[in-house]
Parts: C-alpha cells; sequence; structure tokens
C-alpha cells in the first residue's frame, strides 16, 4: 500500500524513457508506486522497464500487446495500490517536487489535485471550489483535457468504474476527465507546475482522427452537469464543438461515413436531448431516408471547409 500510484504507459519510447522514469524515481516524496505498462513495444523499453524493476522496489511493470494507450492506462489503473493515482507520458517528464505539489494541496474534502505544466500560462493562480464553477473557469484553458496535470482519487475510479474508452484515439483524456468531474465536487488548481509536456505534432497524429463520438460523450455529461448547476459558457462551448464535429466526420476519407450516419440516428434515438439542441435543420435532416441524409451532410460538410 502506498500514498501514490504513478502510471505510465510505454510504446517504443527507446529514445525518452529513461528521462521520463529517472525524473519520477527523483522525487522528494518517496511514499509512491510506478507502475510501467508496456504496451507491446518492439525496440527496447521492454528491456529498459525491467532493468528499473529489478532495481528500485517501487517499479512494476506489466507487459502486454499492443492495444493502444488507453488500454495499457487501464491496465495499470487496475493494479493500482495507491490512495491517488496520477499519469505521465513517457516521452515526458517532471521536476523533483511533481508530487510534493499535488500533495501540498490535498486536504480531506479534496477530490481532484489539478496543477499547472510548463506550456500553460493564465492569470488564475490558485483555484477551490465545486466542479461546476471548475468547469466554467478553465473548459477553454487546455486544462481539463489531460491526465498528467491532474492526481485522482482512486476509490471514486473503482466506485464509478471509470475507464479510458479504447474505442477511439483522440481526446480520450478529455472524456476520462468529464467522466470523473460527473462524480464530485470539490476541487483543488494550483498554478505550481512540475509536468514537462512535449508537444506532438498534432496535425500529423490526429489528421484521420474521428472527434464526433468523445465530443459526444463529453457534451453529454456536460449537459447533465448543466441542468444541476448552470454553466451556461462551457455548454455553449461544447455544444459548437459538437456540431462542428459532427460535420468534420464526415471529410474523413479512411472510414465508412454510412457507418457514422447509423451512429448518429443511434445517439439520437437514446438521448434527444443532446440531438435537440443541434439546429432545426440538422434535427430534420437526421429524420430523413438515410442515402438522402449521407449526401446533405456531405455536402454540408464540404461546403463548411471551403468557408
Amino acid at each position: 500500500m502506498c500514498l501514490i500510484s504513478v502510471i505510465v504507459p510505454v510504446y517504443n519510447s527507446e529514445k525518452t524513457l529513461n528521462r521520463c522514469i529517472d525524473s519520477i524515481l527523483s522525487q522528494t516524496f518517496s511514499d509512491f508506486e510506478l507502475i510501467i505498462v508496456d504496451d507491446g513495444s518492439s525496440d527496447s523499453s521492454s528491456e529498459i522497464s525491467d532493468n528499473y524493476a529489478k532495481i528500485d522496489n517501487r517499479v512494476k511493470v506489466f507487459h502486454k500487446q499492443n492495444g493502444g494507450v488507453s488500454s495499457a492506462r487501464n491496465l495499470g489503473l487496475g493494479n493500482v495500490k495507491g490512495k491517488w493515482v496520477t499519469f505521465c507520458d513517457s516521452d515526458d517528464y517532471v521536476s523533483p517536487k511533481w508530487l510534493d505539489i499535488y500533495l501540498r494541496n490535498c486536504r480531506n474534502d479534496i477530490e481532484l489535485v489539478v496543477q499547472n505544466y510548463n506550456n500553460f500560462g493564465s492569470n488564475i493562480s490558485y483555484f477551490v471550489g465545486c466542479t461546476a464553477d471548475f468547469i466554467e473557469k478553465f473548459y477553454d484553458k487546455d486544462i481539463i483535457g489531460y491526465v498528467w496535470n491532474k492526481l485522482y482519487l482512486c476509490s471514486i475510479i473503482n466506485k464509478y468504474n471509470i475507464r479510458f474508452s479504447e474505442c477511439f484515439s483522440f481526446l480520450e483524456d478529455e472524456v476520462f476527465n468529464y467522466m470523473y468531474l460527473q462524480y464530485i465536487e470539490s476541487i483543488i488548481f494550483t498554478k505550481e507546475s512540475g509536468y514537462y509536456y512535449e508537444i506532438p505534432d498534432f496535425n500529423i497524429k490526429y489528421t484521420n482522427a474521428d472527434n464526433f463520438e468523445p465530443n459526444y460523450i463529453v457534451f453529454t455529461i456536460i449537459d447533465k452537469i448543466n441542468k444541476l448547476h448552470p454553466i451556461i459558457e462551457t455548454y455553449r462551448f461544447y455544444l459548437k464543438i459538437l456540431f462542428r464535429s459532427l460535420f468534420d466526420s464526415f471529410l474523413k476519407k479512411n472510414s465508412n461515413c454510412k457507418e457514422k450516419l447509423l451512429r448518429y440516428r443511434f445517439a439520437a434515438r437514446n438521448n434527444s436531448s443532446v440531438i435537440e439542441t443541434l439546429p432545426l435543420k440538422i434535427r430534420m435532416a437526421l429524420k430523413l431516408p438515410s442515402f438522402i441524409v449521407f449526401y446533405i451532410l456531405k455536402v454540408m460538410a464540404l461546403i463548411r471547409r471551403n468557408l
């Protein structure tokens, strides 16, 4: 048993993995376990990870077939021993006080601790309050969408069986966070930063990402929270994203758009309150025969791209 579990998913990270692990093991706070999940690496990442486990009993390594970062994190979540859990990506690194920053902001009533990171700038230095106020203050500030700048209670994750969706590889962090946020009430944010994020090339990483489904999941949670505690600006922000992603998904060349249409209609039947927030012309279009709706959305998507 330890106070904090740190999960690091690894896939072909031999060039950065030593830096990542060394930075975690160099923490000024020592009551933690490091869970490394090797996601079927074909380079020396597996051997590097095993070597650390041999020399430090806080390190635990799990090996699995390649299934993506979400499946690796889920394996880690299934094996944590700590009261709290956080994450670190294998191409990033942390300062010696990374975990200490979290702990200095833990209180008995706090259910989520959020800290800054190296590429984020804001005039918000400190926040403590309820979930709705936190979301309304940070929804557009690149803070909610990541998991490696947050400390979560394992008891809440286990109680509600919160896991990363393995169905998509885009916005999985944001979906996980909103799934967690809907079940908690008290949050602290500090501008102190102990995490160094290596920003990837998103144009390459997410060129073919179909982001309607993760955005739809996030919006259903926003819709639920908004009905209990109004978060008007956040609601409008994510509604625009949902509307935009509906069209953008029809411009992806590597997926079956007709299958997408069936998924949208399934979503409409199962959560009409969300679909009703879309413009009238879209709601009417979704009720037409499938082959007509397909071409309407395709044309509207092309028009939107050229605007």
